[in-house]
């Protein structure tokens, strides 16, 4: 059993105990983080994806992208350290819009990478992503959205437990010497 898959076990179950017993700070803790992440992004855009295609319009749409991304981030990070109660929810639903406008930049800028010869691919998986937690964001604040927030609570507590089951049966080096 490796060090490194029962601490990543151990990190699993405390995840789903926090979400399970703690959604709505599971949650608080999530919008702080997308926030921190859209940071981040926006910077890497900037610096790097606006370079790859010689296009005004792709250039200025990965502008729009990163600065719109940079300044949701902010607001998620800052706005609710400074106020309290339903601005979460306010900037949850923010998020989440600036999110869906995130990805279609992003598959716009996809379209012209692919005119361009560049590859492409990540940007199709970040925006497929981004899809998804956006729609994620819409559900959370309902009240079922805190429900689901503890049904996955115990999804990863269980793969946690089977995750360090697994270490346990599994041979240290399950390849024998020589081969």
């Amino acid at each position: 059993m490796s060090r490194t898959t029962v601490i990543m076990c151990a990190v699993f179950v405390l995840l789903g105990l926090v979400m399970l017993f703690s959604p709505s700070g599971f949650v608080s803790a999530l919008v702080v983080g997308i926030g921190i992440a859209a940071v981040i992004n926006g910077i890497l855009n900037l610096v790097n994806v606006r370079t790859l295609v010689n296009d005004k319009a792709f250039q200025r749409a990965i502008i729009i992208r990163a600065v719109v991304s940079i300044i949701v981030g902010l607001i998620a990070i800052i706005a609710p350290l400074a106020f309290a109660g339903t601005v979460w929810t306010v900037v949850i639903y923010i998020i989440a819009a600036e999110l869906v406008i995130s990805a279609g930049l992003e598959l716009y800028g996809v379209w012209k990478m692919r005119n361009a010869g560049v590859a492409f691919g990540p940007y199709v998986i970040e925006a497929i992503i981004t899809i998804l937690l956006a729609v994620v964001l819409f559900i959370i604040p309902a009240t079922i959205g805190l429900t689901v927030v503890r049904i996955l609570g115990g999804i990863i507590i269980a793969a946690g437990i089977v995750g360090f089951i697994w270490a346990l049966r599994t041979p240290k080096d399950p390849v024998p010497p020589g081969v």
